[in-house]
C-alpha cells in the first residue's frame, strides 16, 4: 500500500480533508495514493504536514473526550 495512504487512513483521516489542509486537488492525492501520478517534493511535504497536523488535533480532541468520561465517571 501507498506510504501516504497508509499514514493517511492511520490517523483516520478522508482524501477531502487532507488534500484540503494540505492545499492540493483531492484528485491528485488520490492519484498519488494509487500510484498513477508522483507528488512533487513539496506536495509530499504538504501533505505528510497535513496528516500530522490532522492526526494531532484528533489526538487532542480524543484526550479531552477521555478526560470528560472519566470526570463524569468520577461523579456517579
Amino acid at each position: 500500500m501507498n506510504e501516504l495512504r497508509r499514514l493517511r487512513e492511520a490517523a483516520g483521516a478522508s482524501q477531502i480533508r487532507i488534500a484540503k489542509l494540505a492545499g492540493i486537488p483531492r484528485m491528485r492525492l488520490s492519484l498519488a495514493e494509487t500510484e498513477d501520478v508522483d507528488l512533487n517534493t513539496k506536495e509530499v511535504a504538504a501533505v505528510r504536514r497535513a496528516i500530522a497536523k490532522f492526526a494531532t488535533t484528533s489526538a487532542t480532541e480524543l484526550q479531552k473526550v477521555a478526560r470528560l468520561a472519566l470526570d463524569e465517571c468520577s461523579q456517579m
